[in-house]
Formats: structure tokens, C-alpha cells, sequence
């Protein structure tokens, strides 16, 4: 507070500090992203399973509207990495119901990037593959993946085409 003849005058309100806050948390959200990605890379599959739980830990602590906000391209760096990851662990069994808890909170945010990305990176095969008599992989797997072809198809007609052809 500043003094002018006697009378206590106000500070002027600082009129960017939302903005300063959201490009901070952004910048540390896309950081921390980074971090995970890197040790994901580096990392063997009980550490990548570490990975991915931080992750939905993450996710379920914030209040952002949408990836983008929450982690800039560093969610479409880190889906790449899962979908190929996904592919690969199938025939193991392993972790397949959290690696479809990831792919379903990915799809809560409704973005048109990771919808387009599943078809592109051939991952509605796997899946597909996970409903199959060729896989016995348990009944809670079964449901989360019919969990996340039921949101694909939910992103208009275009996508269901796809998903029957």
C-alpha cells in the first residue's frame, strides 16, 4: 500500500496474473510430460507401467479442459509411444487394462488429433484383435476395449465406416 497525503492508496491489481499462471502450469505440464516421455524411452516395461500410472495420477488431479492446455504436443508425443508400445504387448498380456485406461482417458477429452491418430496408427486392429477367440486375455481387457472402439465410434458416422470396414 502506498501512502498519498494520509490516505492509503491501492495497488493496481495485476490484470495478468491468471495469464502468467496458465502459461506457467502449461509450461510445467508439458515439462513434466516431457520428463515421463524420456523416462518411458529409456525404460524397461515395469518402468514404462510406472510411467503410465503417474500419468493417469496426473490427469486425475487436473482441471484442464483439454490436452493441448494441459500438456501442449507432449500428449501426442507420449500416444504415439503408446500405441506402438500397445502392439507390441499384446501377445504378453502385459498391462493391457491400464494401457486402455490410458487410451480411454485420451479419448474423455473428445480431440480430433488422437481420435484421427488411432485410426493412423493402426491400432483399431489390435484392438479388435483383443475381442477375439485368438487372445485369451481376461473379460475386464474385453469390456475396456469395447470401451474404447464404443468412444471412437461415438466421434460420428465416418468413424464407425471405418471401424466396420
Amino acid at each position: 500500500r502506498i501512502r498519498n497525503r494520509g490516505a492509503l492508496i491501492e495497488p493496481l491489481p495485476n490484470l495478468f496474473r491468471a495469464t502468467f499462471q496458465q502459461a506457467r502450469s502449461h509450461a510445467s505440464g508439458e515439462a513434466w510430460l516431457q520428463e515421463r516421455i524420456q523416462a518411458f524411452d529409456g525404460g524397461s516395461k515395469h518402468q514404462r507401467k510406472q510411467v503410465l500410472e503417474e500419468f493417469m495420477e496426473y490427469i486425475g488431479q487436473s482441471t484442464a479442459s483439454s490436452m493441448e492446455e494441459l500438456f501442449s504436443s507432449q500428449a501426442h508425443l507420449l500416444f504415439i509411444r503408446l500405441t506402438s508400445w500397445f502392439s507390441i504387448t499384446l501377445p504378453l498380456f502385459f498391462e493391457l487394462t491400464l494401457q486402455l485406461k490410458v487410451f480411454l482417458t485420451l479419448l474423455e477429452f473428445r480431440e480430433q488429433v488422437f481420435i484421427r491418430a488411432f485410426f493412423e496408427s493402426g491400432t483399431v486392429v489390435p484392438l479388435m484383435h483383443t475381442l477375439s477367440m485368438d487372445f485369451d486375455v481376461p473379460d475386464e481387457v474385453r469390456c475396456l476395449a469395447i470401451l474404447v472402439l464404443h468412444k471412437l465410434a461415438a466421434h460420428g458416422r465416418q468413424h464407425k465406416e471405418l471401424l466396420c470396414a
